[in-house]
């Protein structure tokens, strides 16, 4: 689970665990430093690995045995759109690349982690689409707003899995996940 130390992918992590599975945590620690939360899972038995996934030579700690490969890493937050929008591309896109890339001909199948930021710029154009089916055009009306920094990095990782799935028959899905809360969500 790369990510694993955030919101979403420690939850993941857990009810992974709950379930009997063996789970490797992959994170950069952008967050600050481990938790309660995180400890608590590798005394469970989580594999813990500090890993820059934008750095090849970090990404060979990672196993390539995986049954599955959740995705979940990214800068994220609406204050890192506005003040850092180019690393939150940079990491976003790189990251997705650099574990394409070295899970080729892997069996594992690759789950990424997209968000409805990828809607973001739609619904000033059709409005009429609520609930949103997922066959809506994707798109960004002004690449000059750093507002759209993170659903841009999410359209192009979504680009980046589906051609590269086709390209090398990658086993894969995305999930959009959409407006996700409860504890340790943070609140930046």
């Amino acid at each position: 689970i790369t990510g694993g130390s955030g919101f979403i992918g420690a939850h993941l992590a857990s009810h992974a665990l709950d379930n009997g599975n063996i789970v490797h945590i992959c994170d950069n620690n952008l967050r600050g430093v481990k938790d309660q939360f995180i400890d608590n899972l590798i005394s469970r038995g989580a594999k813990y690995l500090k890993c820059d996934l934008t750095k090849i030579d970090e990404i060979i700690k990672l196993d390539k045995d995986y049954d599955i490969v959740f995705h979940l890493a990214a800068i994220n937050g609406t204050e890192n759109f506005y003040t850092i929008p180019y690393d939150v591309m940079r990491v976003n896109i790189l990251s997705t690349m650099n574990l394409l890339e070295y899970f080729s001909g892997c069996p594992a199948k690759f789950i990424y982690s997209s968000s409805s930021e990828t809607y973001a710029c739609t619904f000033k154009f059709r409005e009429d689409l609520i609930p949103t089916p997922e066959t809506i055009e994707l798109c960004i009306d002004d690449i000059f707003n750093p507002r759209y920094s993170y659903g841009g990095s999410k359209i192009t990782g979504e680009l980046l899995v589906a051609n590269f799935a086709n390209q090398y028959e990658l086993d894969f899905q995305i999930i959009r996940y959409n407006n996700i809360y409860g504890p340790r969500m943070g609140f930046k």
